[in-house]
């Protein structure tokens, strides 16, 4: 019942805004699109990125995609909301409802316009998966760690949401980590060691696209896998906490 009212309000909500859900479509295939064409005219004078084929990165980089797509769908304008609801002052409200601030604002929240691009982003894909092959378990496992990366992604921006419970300023803090993440986007095997550590250990940009697209390719260390899949308990844990301590210092402050 909640997911059939969650869609159902996200449609209405976007058909109703019909020039904002076309130019969120158009900005995404804009966005998708440009990224997927350097990486075509580099792949007609380069036969290989790095370690990867020319399918293998095209799989890397419609990983990344997926993730970032279904982030925007299902989590990005809660995430928004919720920083907003702090600082009009109504973040109160949203935690007396029943399943807390953070799920009502999810309901409430089905972003319709990110998910038209949703076809074609998982079309290529599929298109890029099965031309390696996998086994069965090996794509049930890369499409887990999907789930797992999206996961990450919601926790961290949720996290650095909360501190404004705080009275810290944030945004450029989150504006800063999404700048990050463009990183993703690049073959990780293009950068030193070092690097690849810290953008998967500290900035987890690469859980977005090496890490699973690594599950796949069987480049993945179980290290890597096992942070992936511990990296979401580990925010949540974190966002929680921030939450739980930050909501008592909003409410003293009169927010």
């Amino acid at each position: 019942m909640r997911l059939r009212a969650w869609l159902s309000y996200g449609i209405r909500k976007g058909l109703r805004y019909r020039v904002n859900t076309l130019s969120w479509f158009l900005a995404d295939i804009a966005l998708y699109s440009s990224i997927s064409l350097m990486y075509v005219l580099l792949s007609s004078a380069f036969g290989s990125f790095g370690s990867y084929s020319r399918m293998e990165l095209g799989l890397y980089i419609s990983t990344y995609f997926v993730i970032n797509n279904l982030f925007a769908i299902c989590f990005s304008e809660a995430v928004s909301e919720y920083g907003q609801a702090i600082l009009r002052g109504d973040f109160s409200y949203y935690q007396l409802t029943p399943v807390g601030a953070l799920r009502s604002l999810i309901l409430l929240n089905f972003n319709f316009p990110a998910a038209l691009s949703t076809p074609f982003l998982l079309g290529a894909n599929i298109y890029f998966l099965a031309a390696l092959s996998p086994s069965p378990w090996q794509i049930v496992l890369y499409y887990l760690g999907i789930v797992f990366a999206v996961a990450v992604m919601l926790f961290l921006f949720q996290a650095i949401s909360a501190l404004l419970l705080f009275g810290i300023r944030s945004g450029a803090v989150s504006a800063s980590v999404t700048q990050l993440f463009s990183i993703a986007e690049k073959p990780d095997t293009a950068f030193h060691p070092a690097v690849r550590k810290v953008f998967t250990f500290i900035v987890p940009a690469f859980l977005f696209s090496a890490i699973p697209a690594g599950i796949l390719l069987g480049t993945s260390s179980p290290l890597q896998t096992a942070y992936l899949l511990l990296c979401p308990i580990l925010l949540f844990v974190i966002f929680r906490l921030l939450e739980r301590f930050g909501a008592r210092k909003y409410t003293q402050s009169g927010g």
